[in-house]
């Protein structure tokens, strides 16, 4: 694939990431971390397997790839972890597992988009 291609593809990916994070502020105020837990969540769906070990770094490159970031810290993504554990994942050793099917919010998440 050409720098090329990739860069435009990225570059939709990020404009579409932009407006999809400034419509949910809008709509919501919540503070950044907050407005990246769906799709952080996706990303999680996208790669990761119910009941297992999340992979944290092959969470991080899918989303960097499908969201368009080319950075995305580790320590902002385990901290996004640690607010889905209220939702999805259970924290063990320092490790997040993938507890709920997320079928359901996938479905709802790719109508949206």
């Amino acid at each position: 694939m050409s720098k090329r291609l990739v860069m435009n593809y990225m570059s939709k990916n990020l404009l579409v990431s932009v407006a999809m994070l400034t419509t949910f502020w809008e709509k919501e105020q919540k503070d950044n971390i907050e407005l990246l837990l769906p799709f952080f969540k996706y990303s999680i769906y996208k790669v990761n397997t119910l009941g297992d070990i999340i992979d944290i770094e092959k969470t991080i490159s899918f989303f960097k790839t499908e969201f368009g970031y080319s950075e995305f810290p580790l320590a902002v993504a385990l901290k996004v972890c640690d607010r889905l554990c209220k939702s999805c994942l259970k924290k063990e050793k320092n490790k997040y597992i993938l507890q709920k099917n997320l079928d359901s919010f996938v479905h709802d998440f790719e109508r949206k988009n």
